[in-house]
């Protein structure tokens, strides 16, 4: 299928934009689409907003604030058997997380959708969820919809993970729905942001804060979704760069440059 043959050249959130806006209109109609990753119980969850709405965008939408939802959204498909299901939001389905900003433009585009579409799928290797939300102000056909989403959902996984995250995304926690930019980690873990570090992509400087921490290749497979066999070619990549031999000399040089840094 075309559609699925273009997904493969996606490298951007703007030709993300463009894809889903194509023929993923056509099998799964949807006025914006909540991508969301992580673990659903202890966090970090991080998420994706795209819709053709200038103020229904990752850098535009609280996403800190919607995250109640998606909780709702994650149980109903698990109760549902991981399988794909449709439901009605009903009216004020976001009002009590968006309230006290009725005026935004945010709140008007978001609160006209009246219905859900909720499919996932778990990552083993990262030992996580992805979870994909569509949302529109019209009932989905059961059976046609949930047909349509259950083919083009590993392409739509993938092509968001070609994505790299946006300067200003997000990522929350389950349990204080905590709102944090995703150049900083949960104040818990006492991590700085990122500084600039000539030669490292922003993945690679995200794995780095990990591995100075001490964490493992499944540890920050799980914390970031991905699994340790990504992290392990990252990390790779990153000795190649250093001119490291392993991770302490690696870990030893961003010090030196302030990205990586010793906390209490």
């Amino acid at each position: 299928m075309e559609i699925n043959h273009n997904s493969l050249a996606i490298k951007s959130h703007r030709e993300l934009l463009h894809w889903l806006q194509g023929g993923v209109q056509e099998l799964v109609p949807h006025t914006a689409l909540i991508a969301a990753w992580g673990n659903f119980v202890s966090g970090p969850i991080f998420l994706d907003v795209v819709s053709p709405l200038p103020s229904l965008r990752t850098t535009s939408v609280p996403t800190g604030l919607i995250l109640p939802f998606l909780l709702k959204a994650f149980q109903t498909w698990k109760k549902a058997g991981s399988e794909p299901v449709s439901f009605p939001l009903g009216s004020g389905a976001f009002d009590n997380e968006l309230s006290g900003m009725a005026d935004s433009a945010v709140v008007k585009n978001l609160t006209p959708m009246r219905w859900a579409l909720v499919h996932g799928m778990r990552d083993e290797r990262g030992d996580g969820e992805c979870l994909y939300v569509f949302l529109k102000d019209a009932p989905f056909v059961d059976s046609f919809d949930a047909k349509g989403v259950n083919l083009l959902l590993p392409f739509v996984d993938a092509a968001f993970r070609r994505v790299s995250h946006l300067p200003t995304q997000r990522f929350i926690t389950p349990e204080h729905a905590e709102l944090v930019d995703a150049t900083q980690q949960p104040e818990t873990l006492h991590v700085t942001p990122p500084r600039a570090f000539d030669g490292l992509t922003l993945r690679e400087q995200e794995i780095m804060r990990w591995v100075s921490l001490g964490k493992s290749n499944p540890e920050i497979g799980r914390i970031l979704c991905v699994s340790p066999v990504t992290v392990r070619n990252h990390l790779y990549r990153i000795f190649r760069k250093l001119g490291a031999i392993n991770r302490a000399q690696a870990v030893f040089q961003l010090k030196q440059s302030g990205l990586a840094r010793e906390h209490a």
